[in-house]
């Protein structure tokens, strides 16, 4: 009987566990759209970020019609960003934001030229605050982007890759949720849902 019992338990156990994900593919990093568009197909994480870009006036940033702008690095805050400091700064909508601090705000995110993760960006040095590569911001302001290796169970750096940024100004380090959101304006390195908006 325990036998019996012991096959129909492994089965329950292959049966639920049988479609307990779901396959949406491969992730692919490239999309054959600017990056204003790319941010207007993502409304869940980009809709505020847009509606600030438009307020600000400076979606030719984002869009490719000026060449000066043609492939920019856009270290993009996200609607859960944006919100909470909204909440925090008693603002109801963006159109309630003045104008010019939408765009002070949005040129801290911004540098005029591709810059790729794994290509662009150097190693800290382990146990440090030095290494990486410093890059000036459209606003004037220094920040250092560094790149982290993590460990995988016993292996050291055998884990995936990590993307930081440092703001001098502000003394943070902000970690990067998502990473070389290709578009044909540019690349998008997405900061996490915890980033302040405008510490950067």
């Amino acid at each position: 009987m325990k036998k019996y019992l012991s096959i129909l338990c492994f089965a329950l156990f292959c049966f639920a566990c049988e479609d307990n994900y779901i396959d949406t593919g491969i992730s692919n990093g490239k999309h054959d759209c600017s990056m204003y568009d790319y941010l207007c197909l993502d409304s869940y994480n980009w809709d505020s970020t847009r509606l600030i870009i438009e307020r600000a006036e400076l979606k030719y940033m984002f869009d490719g019609t000026k060449p000066e702008f043609a492939d920019i690095t856009f270290f993009g805050p996200t609607n859960h960003s944006i919100r909470s400091w909204m909440i925090a700064n008693n603002y109801e909508c963006v159109s309630d934001i003045p104008v010019n601090i939408c765009k002070e705000y949005m040129e801290k995110y911004i540098y005029k030229d591709k810059k790729m993760m794994r290509t662009d960006f150097l190693f800290e040095v382990k146990g440090t605050s030095d290494g990486g590569s410093k890059i000036v911001k459209l606003d004037g302001n220094e920040i250092r982007v560094f790149r982290r290796s993590t460990d995988w169970g016993s292996i050291a750096d055998g884990g995936a890759e990590e993307l930081y940024v440092q703001s001098y100004a502000y003394g943070t380090t902000i970690r990067i949720a998502s990473v070389d959101i290709e578009t044909l304006t540019g690349v998008v390195h997405s900061l996490s849902y915890t980033h302040i908006f405008g510490n950067f």
